[in-house]
């Protein structure tokens, strides 16, 4: 047997002690990545209710706002056959009225 000066063991101990420091680092990072995902988890769910309870609040204001109308119109829906045919608008959104072309006296129409 050869006698060893003892730095093979000293090696041995500090990649041994290493390897514990970083393990531990490598543990502290995964539980922080982890709360930083229940966090983001958390903030997301919060958002999600509020982004409900906005659309509810919403939706309630419309259906207010469309009450006085279904009252005027008596709440009830046309049937396809009696419904008037639908009106086409201008992209404008304006209805115009169209009325007959007046001829100045005195003009001469051009062909």
């Amino acid at each position: 047997m050869s006698e060893s000066d003892g730095m093979d063991d000293l090696l041995d101990g500090g990649l041994r002690q290493s390897l514990m420091i970083a393990s531990r680092i490598a543990e502290a990072l995964a539980r922080q990545r982890q709360e930083a995902q229940r966090q983001q988890e958390h903030h997301d769910t919060l958002a999600a209710h509020e982004a409900q309870a906005r659309l509810a609040a919403e939706r309630s204001a419309a259906r207010a706002a469309l009450v006085p109308v279904e009252r005027t119109c008596g709440g009830t829906k046309p049937s396809p056959r009696t419904s008037p045919p639908p009106t086409l608008l201008p992209k404008h959104g304006r209805t115009t009225t169209l009325r007959p072309l007046r001829r100045r006296r005195g003009s001469v129409r051009k062909s």
